[in-house]
């Protein structure tokens, strides 16, 4: 027993030969750590080569590249957005061809300077195809794309941008969306003319649904011409033997029954006007038609085919008395429709008298389809004619082109002189529509009226109130040069300027509008420069200092339009106020108008500040004010290239700082 304790003993003891067993596994630790820590450090050195390998171009060079291709980017979304607006409100034409623009009977104005064309008219089908109208829209961008970015000196300052190839554009208009793609390959270099970076394709999309709108209104046009909807409708209110349009019809008595010409024209277009719009389109946005309407139902529900199902496009059908209308009645009698006696001369009904009538129409005139994408907003428009020979649908009746007339080399005196005289009537009103339900008009006296046909201009005369003892109207009667394309012109201090297109016919009756105006100086007028920091709160505000100019624009477009009714632009520069007093601004009267405003600053030519956004000034409180100000975001501490991209976001920016505000200072001069 004592042996084997020994000889424990001696195992234990701290002899070199027997060292702890502790120690042994200590090193064993420190070996693995350092192990892993080896291993971690291999995994870290491949890893981060691997991530040098693969940088991308963009990501050396963010501002080169990323914000030229950013500018690229919003340069063709909104060269994009206007051709889809474009192209919605022509028919699908970016730009009209010029044998449609030209030929009065191939389209219908719905503005100075924006028609519709005709997709039929007539026994002809013209329909431009889906990729027609992406052509147009690839038009568009490669016609404007080069200007938006090299027309701007931003980026020349410090680089070089060239065109290495033309500018492609394909444009894709699917169910959901509009896809703008352009192969466009731009370089840029630095001034030294070191290579520094190539952008090659290009993208954005719009939300518009181009196609779907675009699709109901070809498969309308093209069922139109088939089922004759819109003539078989033309038929029936003939049929509806309204008391002021008469067709057929016998009444027991001895007094001649007699109507006017023009009072027939006149009530069969109010019933085209309300009838036509009634009618809906199956499959589209429709608001049906209430219960026990049955005649409603068969006839003016239009179904397309059972395969059309389009719930977010909606579809109007309009007709105004203001479009074209090619109207003729017989039986007539000069300018007035009677009946046949038919009795006192009849040996078998000579106890009593009876009238009886039957008259034969002659109607040829345009209906515009306007169809609404109820997602977006976006509106696409189409027009196609309607006519009716003998009572009958016939579309190969439709009237021959017509032709413009040229004259002999004559001054404007001796053209008014000599030219074959019409006698016509014009009716001018005040009218003031705003498009928020305010609509006012009254006639308007004094109006200066003045005809223009081709190069010549006529002076006409002034409208009177209760002209010829007509009432409560003012007009002008007399006769008007021979033109079958005249333009009628009122004018009047303190009214916008009205002009309607006019084909002169003897007895014709034409009505301007005039929209009353408030003049308001820019010497009364001042702008703030507002610094607002990121949380958006003003930190800085200073007045135009010397040397900066302030340019204004104001522009109102009333609904479904696209040129601005009313625009007015001026400048506004503290240092040169008699100048500024001397500015006719005019803004609209008599009611509360929205207005889309543009206020930029510039120094040298330099952007300085600017606001961009709706306006709204209440026609109560502007009559009375003797100062309007204007407020605008400042970008004078950005650089060059910061500064475009505030200038390209302006409308957003300017949402940092107040609306024009309009004080009761005493106006220095000029508005009234």
């Amino acid at each position: 027993m004592d042996k084997k304790r020994c000889s424990a003993a001696s195992r234990t003891s701290r002899s070199p030969l027997y060292p702890p067993q502790s120690n042994k596994k200590g090193q064993v630790t420190v070996f693995i750590i350092l192990g892993i820590l080896l291993l971690m450090a291999v995994v870290l050195v491949i890893v981060f080569r691997k991530e040098i390998v693969q940088f991308k171009p963009e990501e050396v060079l963010p501002t080169e590249r990323g914000k030229v291709q950013q500018f690229i980017t919003a340069c063709l979304e909104t060269l994009g957005n206007e051709a889809v607006a474009r192209a919605g409100q022509q028919g699908g034409y970016v730009q009209v061809p010029e044998e449609i623009a030209t030929a009065a009977n191939l389209h219908l104005k719905t503005a100075p300077f924006l028609l519709v064309p005709f997709w039929a008219y007539g026994e002809t089908l013209r329909i431009p195809s889906l990729e027609e109208v992406e052509e147009g829209l690839d038009g568009h961008i490669e016609r404007g794309l080069r200007e938006c970015l090299l027309g701007t000196t931003a980026f020349q300052e410090r680089y070089d941008l060239l065109e290495r190839s033309p500018i492609t554009a394909e444009t894709q208009a699917t169910n959901e969306k509009v896809l703008f793609n352009v192969l466009w390959v731009v370089e840029i270099r630095d001034k030294a003319g070191n290579f520094i970076t190539e952008l090659r394709e290009h993208s954005a999309d719009s939300d518009v649904k181009l196609k779907n709108a675009y699709d109901v209104a070809r498969r309308i046009v093209e069922r139109e011409m088939r089922e004759v909807k819109f003539e078989d409708l033309t038929q029936d209110l003939l049929a509806l033997e309204s008391p002021n349009v008469p067709l057929s019809g016998l009444e027991v008595g001895c007094t001649q029954k007699t109507w006017r010409i023009s009072d027939v024209k006149a009530a069969l277009q109010e019933l085209l006007r309300v009838n036509i719009g009634q009618v809906r389109i199956e499959g589209t946005d429709v608001l049906e038609f209430p219960e026990g309407f049955p005649y409603y139902e068969n006839h003016y529900s239009w179904n397309l085919g059972d395969d059309l199902r389009e719930p977010k496009v909606s579809v109007v059908f309009r007709y105004s008395p203001t479009f074209p209308f090619a109207f003729d009645v017989r039986p007539r009698g000069g300018t007035t429709l009677r009946s046949s006696p038919l009795g006192s001369n009849n040996e078998l009904v000579s106890f009593f008298c009876l009238q009886t009538w039957k008259f034969v129409y002659d109607v040829s005139y345009p209906v515009l389809v306007e169809l609404r994408d109820e997602t977006t907003g976006y509106t696409f428009k189409t027009a196609f004619t309607v006519h009716l020979n003998n009572n009958l649908p016939d579309r190969s009746a439709a009237a021959a082109p017509e032709t413009t007339l040229f004259f002999d080399a004559v001054n404007d005196e001796e053209y008014c002189q000599e030219s074959q005289k019409v006698l016509m009537a014009a009716f001018t009103y005040s009218l003031v529509d705003n498009d928020r339900g305010v609509y006012n008009a009254e006639p308007l006296e004094d109006v200066d009226l003045r005809f223009t046909c081709i190069r010549y201009e006529c002076p006409i005369g002034k409208t009177e109130y209760d002209f010829a003892g007509l009432g409560d109207v003012a007009a002008y009667r007399t006769n008007f040069p021979y033109c079958v394309g005249g333009i009628l012109r009122g004018t009047r201090d303190g009214y916008k300027e009205s002009w309607k297109r006019v084909v002169t016919a003897p007895g014709r009756e034409t009505e301007l509008y005039l929209a009353p105006l408030f003049p308001f100086s820019p010497a009364n007028m001042q702008v703030l420069k507002h610094q607002v920091d990121d949380s958006g709160r003003i930190r800085t505000t200073a007045p135009l200092e010397e040397g900066e100019k302030a340019l204004v624009k104001l522009s109102f477009t009333k609904a479904n339009e696209l040129e601005p009714f009313h625009e007015q632009t001026f400048v506004i520069d503290p240092a040169a106020q008699e100048i500024s007093s001397k500015q006719d601004v005019q803004l609209l009267a008599e009611a509360d108008f929205t207005y889309d405003l543009e206020v930029l600053i510039f120094a040298e030519g330099t952007f300085v500040s600017g606001y961009q956004g709706k306006w709204t000034p209440p026609w109560r409180d502007l009559q009375q004010a003797q100062e309007i100000i204007f407020h605008t975001a400042s970008a004078e501490e950005l650089d060059d290239e910061e500064r475009l991209l505030f200038f390209a976001a302006l409308e957003e920016k300017s949402s940092g700082v107040a609306a024009p505000e309009m004080g009761m200072e005493q106006r220095t001069g000029g508005a009234s």
